[in-house]
């Protein structure tokens, strides 16, 4: 059950450590104009993913029995972050773009059924 609780406790560091890292990235190319707001309401969503993180992160630790097979049995979540990629459509000319999400910093996802860790790693790395 400790190695259990280590994994839990570890991968909660590992993806708040992503949405820091994000975030610095996000507030590193902040022009000027509206600074200020857009780096407060960067700082907000942080500070919800994080508290969010912390939540499932207690939930899963406080869950835990001598039965706990898998460190996150009820709920899991990982970080997409809103990096910029290319698109290579059919005319070859590459377009910069972003993912639509609704804000700079990217989607924290938290799933109720958890059946393999690969599953998260092949979304995030397609």
């Amino acid at each position: 059950m400790q190695t259990i609780k280590s994994e839990i406790i570890d991968y909660s560091s590992s993806v708040i450590n992503e949405i820091d890292i994000q975030c610095e990235i996000v507030l590193e190319k902040l022009n000027e104009k509206n600074k200020i707001e857009r780096m407060s309401q960067v700082n907000d969503t942080r500070k919800i993913m994080i508290e969010k993180v912390h939540e499932i992160e207690k939930f899963n630790l406080d869950d835990l029995s001598t039965d706990t097979k898998c460190s996150f049995e009820k709920k899991i979540f990982f970080f997409i972050p809103n990096n910029e990629f290319e698109i290579v459509p059919f005319n070859k000319s590459s377009i910069k773009t972003k993912m639509l999400f609704n804000n700079e910093l990217g989607m924290l996802i938290v799933l109720s059924y958890f059946e393999d860790k690969g599953f998260i790693e092949t979304f995030k790395n397609s």
